[in-house]
């Protein structure tokens, strides 16, 4: 087996060095990805944390039992990283989100 010739090497570097330089730019993406979807189980949490001074923008018995059913529910095998997991989790945010009242 012979040596590659300097152009297929040169072409294989640049190509590593796209590789790397994407996979870069995919750890940023996800980085800032994260943040937004822990923003998102911060306020949910933060707007589910009943008060003495806040019972009206809480959701109602049947709204808090609905919430606690779906997200009860929900269940991710972390292990497995699927990204279908995450969606699943992150539309979950979303739609208890939704379910939530107007924030005053």
């Amino acid at each position: 087996m012979s040596a590659p010739s300097a152009r297929r090497r040169e072409l294989l570097e640049v190509a590593r060095r796209d590789a790397m330089a994407l996979r870069d730019e995919w750890r940023d993406a996800l980085a800032h990805h994260q943040m937004r979807v822990e923003a998102k189980f911060r306020e949910l949490t933060g707007r589910l944390k009943p008060g003495k001074a806040r019972a009206k923008g809480l959701p109602s018995a049947h709204e808090a039992k609905a919430l606690h059913q779906a997200l009860g529910q929900a269940r991710m095998k972390p292990g497995k990283g699927r990204a279908k997991d995450l969606r699943r989790v992150e539309r979950l945010l979303d739609e208890a989100l939704a379910l939530l009242p107007p924030q005053e």
